[in-house]
This record gives structure tokens, C-alpha cells and sequence, in this order.
């Protein structure tokens, strides 16, 4: 018989996947001034906005959604803008379809630039468009604005320079939050701040348009103060209460349409447990998890907490413009772990930390074989946050300081004194840049006021920022001191809940859970255990990120 013929050579090497096709965001403005993204006060300009088949490396943008061949997708595209800012005729919003006839569609938007003495020149303009209530693209543009037409020539248009933001692509995939929430600096050198909401239930009511807060004064300062008065303080009642007065200011500078979202999807009829929120922000300044609402937030799993990171499970990642781009991944499968910690015996104005020693020995204990243990030298930590020895959770638990103006700053380490003995050696995050993390761990933190972020020279400079800019899928560390014991016990419930339970829990609701216990009543009855350190921890990464084991292997015949 004759050979069976050769399949078409198209055949030889389709693949099964369905082929897809890549999209980028667009945002273009055109004005009659005759300069692209210079616009003049007080008249129109039009905007295009949607998708396009090219990357325009003039917009700050995470990549766009890629579209399987055949298919068709409903978009829903929002303009983020400072309503005092910019002016957009009818609704901020637009519905796009994707299909093969039409691969890149847009939308056009009328607006106008107001006049306001206080504002900057710069304007951002903003899109982020969703996917079934899910966040797919977020893309941004700078432009100009002019008093006069005479003014255009003149115009200064800032260094347009490649920017990308995160992969959106984890957030949209099996394990999308319950609400995301973003907090975007309006202008350039702005200290107001555009507020978007967007739910994954279509039943859950967010604003249609953008709001903004203007953070009054100096932000971190008000970040040091709430350091300050923990950490000088030895008064339950008083360190309560002060949280509490702190959290309703906290609360009213979140606007009111932010707040009947998130009231409405903790309070949604039917929910049995705490809702995943992800907070997209350009501040990290604001303990924002630690606000409190007017009224109260009700539901069964936060009780009578008024904060609240203790009726959501709340993660928080950096907007930032800087490469490399982070990835908010879902889950960490852990095998290994490193563990650190030093005894501060005799070094002087470090005290002993009795329960982290014991911490420490208590979490490599979780592992098989334990997690190694790292010496706490300045050589060490930098190979273990290179990687060396490897570790899928890294486990810090150390005396911290931040100090923003000397450079005792960071976790405290030990280096030989030469007087004999040891003395205090800082590993601060500008050390910490010299590492990298290709294998995505998460690491924990437990050091005083190591959760505090800064602005460095237009990006983002503190422990957790940095961590998640050289790999770590995801951190928690405190914003304050933190007490030793109670510390280690907030290890402890923390990686039972995540780590040891039958049914583990993500990183974040493990958090929410242990602030709920903060409340009150509580502090009003003495109850052991009840302190700041409860509330002092923020969690970065993906609100579902957990720590999964992987299957045992079978046994051997």
C-alpha cells in the first residue's frame, strides 16, 4: 500500500492551546493647541481611550489583556481623574466590545482642564478597564495645562520615560478579590488622591464616579506620631483609645462612596465570611486597614472591632512605576523554610527578645527538615535575601527601627564590637536592594516599625516595598513596636491559621482575624494579650495568598 500522506504542514505544528491575541492600552489626547498633551484651561480637548495593538511607551501601563481569536469580550473602561482637577463631559465611563471584526476598540471623551491657582500644570489623566467586574489594564497619561493659547509654544512637557506597572494578570485569573480598591495620586506633586472601586459582584453597588481625598499636612508625619505614642507608651486603656480616635480620622479622609462599597459587601446579605479586599495604592503612608467608619461596620466575623482591617481581609500593593514589575501571586507552595533571629545579650541598648528566640525554634519546627537558620550578620541576611539558603517562607524575627532622618534605620543585626562582644549593625532597605528573591517567597517580618514605607527618590523605599520589588510574593511586617510576646504569639496563631490548620487560610484573613480581637471591651476588662501589636501589621500582596503545602508522596511499596 501506498504511504498514508503527510499531514499540511500547518497541522504538524498547531498547538492545543486557543491562539490569542495581545492588546495594550491607549490613551491619547488631542487638543486644537497643536502640541500633543497640551492643553489649554478652560477649553475642551478630546480623549481616546480603549485598547490598541501596540504598546505606546509614552503611557505609565501594565500590559494589556490578551483576547482568544473568535471570541467576544464586554469591557467596561473608567477614566480616572481629580474631579477639582479635570472635567469630563457625561459619564466617566464606557462600555467597549472586543471581537475579530473589532480588536481594539475605543471610546472619545470630551474634557477640560479647570483653572485652580493651587493646581499643578501636570494633570493625570487615568483608564483601568475591567473584565467582569475585574481590574485587566490600568494605563496613565501626563499632560499640560495653560492659561492661555499664547501659552502653548512655552509649555514644559516632562521627559516622557518607559514605565510599567504590576501584572494584573494573578488578580484575574481563578482567585479574584471580592473588591479592589485604588488610591492613585491625582497630579503630579498632588497630595489628593483619586479613589475607584470595583466589586466582583455585580450586586455590590460602587461609586460610578472617581473621588478624591486631599491628605492635609504632613502624611508621614502622622505616621510618626502613631509610632510615637505606642512605642512611649505603657497604658492599655490610653494606647486603645488613642488607636481608635487615630482610626475615625483615618476614616473620614476615605470618601463616602468608598465607604458604602466596602459597607455593602461586608454587610451583603447571605456573606458567612470576611470579604478579600486588595488595596491598588500610590500612598502607603496611611494605615488605611486601620480606619474606622461612621456608622460602624456590622458583621459577624469582625464583632465590635472598630477597625477596618478586621472586617476585611485586606492586602495592599504598590502602584509604582519602576522596574522590575512585581507579580501579586495567589499562592506560595512551601517545601523549606530560613528562619531568623539573634540573642541581644549584653549588646548594648538592644534588650533580650526571650519569646522571638522562641518564636524562631517554634516556626523552623514546621518545616521537615526544619528551616534552616540564618546568623544575623550583615553578610548572612544579605545572601538570605539573595536566595542562600532558600527558603519558600522566611520567617524575621529581630528588634527593628525605623529612623528616616540618621541612618540607624532597619533590622537590627550583630557584628562584632572591639571592645569584645557585639554590637547593633543596621541592614536597612537601601542594603536591601542588593537582593533578589527569584523564587518568590513570602517572608514575615516580626521586627518593630520595618512595616513603614517612604518616598525615595520617586519611588517607593521601605522593607515591604522593597521585598516585593526583589521577588517576595508577599510580606507581612508591622507599621509600630511590637511587644515580644505578643509578637510571638501573633506568629504563632498566624502560621496555624496558614501554615497547620486542616483548612488553611490566606495570609491576609489570618491578619484580619487576629485584629478582630482587638476591641474595647477587651482592654476595658483586662484581658491578657490585648495590644497594639494586634493591629500594627499590614499585609502586601494578593488578599487569597496562601501558603499551601505540597502532596505528600505516596508511600513506598
Amino acid at each position: 500500500m501506498p504511504p498514508a500522506p503527510s499531514p499540511p504542514a500547518d497541522q504538524v505544528f498547531r498547538s492545543s492551546e486557543p491562539e490569542t491575541r495581545q492588546s495594550h492600552p491607549r490613551l491619547d489626547v488631542e487638543s486644537d493647541s497643536g502640541r500633543r498633551d497640551v492643553v489649554v484651561v478652560d477649553q475642551p480637548f478630546r480623549l481616546t481611550a480603549g485598547l490598541q495593538a501596540r504598546r505606546d511607551k509614552a503611557l505609565v501601563a501594565a500590559p494589556g489583556p490578551a483576547f482568544v481569536v473568535g471570541e467576544t469580550v464586554e469591557l467596561e473602561l473608567v477614566l480616572l481623574f481629580d474631579p477639582d482637577s479635570l472635567t469630563v463631559a457625561d459619564s466617566p465611563r464606557a462600555r467597549l466590545t472586543v471581537s475579530d471584526a473589532d480588536p481594539s476598540p475605543t471610546a472619545t471623551f470630551t474634557c477640560t482642564a479647570r483653572y485652580g491657582e493651587d493646581l499643578s500644570p501636570q494633570r493625570r489623566i487615568g483608564m483601568q478597564l475591567l473584565r467582569d467586574g475585574q481590574v485587566v489594564a490600568v494605563a496613565w497619561r501626563t499632560v499640560v495645562a495653560v492659561d492661555e493659547p499664547d501659552d502653548v509654544a512655552a509649555a514644559e512637557v516632562p521627559v516622557r520615560r518607559e514605565g510599567a506597572l504590576l501584572d494584573l494578570d494573578p488578580l484575574v485569573e481563578d482567585t479574584p478579590p471580592d473588591l479592589v480598591v485604588s488610591v492613585c495620586r491625582a497630579d503630579a506633586g498632588s497630595t489628593t488622591f483619586v479613589w475607584t472601586a470595583y466589586a466582583a459582584d455585580p450586586a455590590v453597588a460602587v461609586p460610578d464616579l472617581p473621588s478624591s481625598t486631599t491628605l492635609e499636612g504632613d502624611v508621614a508625619a502622622f505616621a510618626t506620631e502613631a509610632r510615637r505614642a505606642i512605642q512611649f507608651s505603657a497604658d492599655p486603656a490610653k494606647d486603645y483609645l488613642d488607636l481608635a480616635g487615630r482610626a475615625r480620622r483615618i476614616g473620614r479622609a476615605v470618601p463616602a462612596g468608598i465607604q458604602e462599597a466596602v459597607r455593602g459587601l461586608v454587610e451583603q446579605p447571605g456573606r458567612a465570611t470576611a470579604p478579600a479586599v486588595l488595596l491598588l495604592t500610590e500612598e502607603l503612608s496611611v494605615p488605611w486597614e486601620q480606619a474606622a467608619f461612621d456608622p460602624p461596620l456590622t458583621d459577624a466575623w469582625g464583632g465590635a472591632s472598630p477597625f477596618l482591617g478586621a472586617h476585611v481581609a485586606v492586602s495592599r500593593w504598590p502602584l509604582t512605576e519602576h522596574k522590575p514589575r512585581p507579580r501579586p501571586r495567589p499562592a506560595v507552595s512551601v517545601g523549606c523554610g530560613a528562619v531568623l533571629t539573634a540573642d541581644y545579650q549584653g549588646v548594648p541598648g538592644w534588650g533580650r527578645l526571650e519569646s522571638a528566640m522562641a518564636e524562631a525554634d517554634e516556626v523552623a519546627a514546621l518545616f521537615d527538615p526544619p528551616a534552616a537558620r540564618v546568623k544575623p550578620d550583615l553578610w548572612a541576611v544579605t545572601d538570605l535575601f539573595r536566595g542562600t539558603p532558600a527558603g519558600d517562607v522566611v520567617h524575621v524575627a529581630l528588634h527593628g527601627q525605623y529612623d528616616a532622618q540618621g541612618d540607624q534605620e532597619g533590622l537590627v543585626l550583630l557584628a562584632p564590637s572591639p571592645a569584645g562582644g557585639a554590637t547593633a549593625q543596621f541592614l536597612s532597605p537601601t542594603t536591601l536592594e542588593n537582593g533578589s528573591l527569584e523564587s518568590g517567597p513570602f517572608v514575615f517580618l516580626n521586627a518593630c516599625q520595618v512595616g513603614t514605607d517612604e518616598r525615595v527618590l520617586g519611588d517607593y523605599g521601605g522593607f515591604a516595598s522593597t521585598l516585593l520589588r526583589i521577588g517576595a510574593a508577599g510580606v507581612v511586617a508591622p507599621l509600630w513596636n511590637v511587644k515580644d510576646d505578643v509578637a510571638a504569639e501573633v506568629a504563632r496563631r498566624f502560621y496555624a491559621a496558614t501554615l497547620a490548620a486542616p483548612e488553611p487560610v490566606s495570609a491576609a484573613e489570618a491578619m484580619r482575624a487576629l485584629r478582630a480581637t482587638y476591641t474595647e471591651a477587651g482592654v476595658r476588662a483586662g484581658e491578657p494579650g490585648l495590644h497594639p501589636t494586634l493591629v500594627a501589621y499590614q499585609v502586601f500582596g494578593h488578599p487569597r495568598l496562601r501558603l499551601t503545602r505540597p502532596p505528600a508522596a505516596p508511600p513506598q511499596p
